[in-house]
């Protein structure tokens, strides 16, 4: 991992290997897996990693680790999803998420894990700020209004003033 930044300079590792580092994002070893994301800022940075492998990651914000059943691989479920939420920022703020992304947040506003909806909708302020999630959508947030999922309607009218205040919602 030290000679990391030397190797992609030197084009040993290119954009090629991009799904493989997303893979080492998920990695079942703990070691590797803390490496994989003490690195993203850079595999970024170096073009590694890029726009066009927003999909990958944005799996690994609803990740479930092969064998859930476990609690390793439990573990490694909250790991994954934990570190991939909180790189959402710094993934938008470097054009690797785009509002070409929206409809796959609005699938995680609905999802049935609680911590992954329970996330996307406390990023949903954020999300609508960075133009991921815009007044193109209002239709979509309507209809969560009266979706027949208790949770996800819930989650709708608790939101409705944040997206009436950020303008996703309005009177026409």
């Amino acid at each position: 991992w030290s000679n990391l930044g030397y190797l992609i300079d030197k084009g040993v590792i290119t954009k090629d290997d991009s799904l493989f580092f997303i893979g080492l994002l998920q990695s079942s070893d703990w070691d590797v897996r803390q490496d994989a994301w003490s690195n993203l800022k850079l595999l970024v940075e170096k073009g590694v990693i890029t726009k066009d492998d927003s999909k990958s990651f944005l799996g690994l914000l609803q990740f479930t680790a092969p064998d859930y059943r476990s609690d390793k691989e439990q573990q490694v479920t909250q790991d994954v999803r934990r570190r991939a939420w909180s790189n959402l920022g710094y993934l938008i703020d470097k054009g690797i998420i785009t509002r070409d992304d929206s409809k796959s947040f609005l699938e995680l506003l609905q999802s049935s894990n609680e911590y992954v909806r329970q996330k996307a909708w406390s990023n949903l302020g954020y999300l609508i700020d960075k133009g991921v999630i815009t007044k193109d959508d209002s239709l979509f947030f309507i209809g969560l209004l009266q979706s027949s999922d208790w949770d996800v309607r819930q989650d709708a009218w608790s939101n409705l003033k944040l997206l009436v205040e950020k303008g996703v919602i309005t009177k026409d």
